[in-house]
């Protein structure tokens, strides 16, 4: 399996083992989650909805860069802010109320290139446009550089 290549879901496997929830009305925010649709690896919003509603009183959640969802036109900077914008159009969906209770991207955290300098500006404030006030920060992964 190549690098940052993902191994696909065994439904036959997660059936194995089931937990119950030790504390059922503790609030909880889910403070790191991906969304994405890869070959063999699907978790999108009716995914998470289903984890959401596993028996813990989940009340949030934050999605964090996962790479997927980046603008495929455009400046290449700017390639992030596609994730951010797919995201929160994933809370936009949760924030409705038509799915239960649970916010879903509440909070949104996403990348950028921090080499380019003074110009990650425009990249941070584009990102927090696009969150529509959801966007936290950003986070930097060095493992792969």
């Amino acid at each position: 399996m190549a690098q940052g290549q993902l191994a696909p879901t065994r439904a036959d496997w997660l059936a194995l083992a089931h937990e119950d929830a030790l504390d059922p009305a503790l609030p909880i925010c889910d403070a790191h989650h991906h969304l994405w649709d890869r070959p063999g690896y699907r978790f999108l919003f009716d995914e998470i909805l289903a984890e959401v509603r596993c028996g813990h009183d989940i009340r949030a959640t934050v999605f964090v860069d996962c790479g997927a969802y980046y603008r495929s036109r455009g400046p290449e900077l700017m390639a992030q802010v596609g994730e951010v914008e797919f995201a929160n159009g994933i809370a936009a969906m949760a924030a409705s109320g038509a799915y239960g209770p649970c916010r879903i991207c509440a909070g949104i955290v996403s990348s950028a290139d921090i080499t380019v300098g003074a110009e990650v500006a425009r990249v941070l404030d584009a990102q927090m446009a696009a969150g529509g006030g959801r966007f936290r920060g950003i986070r930097v992964s060095t493992k792969w550089d």
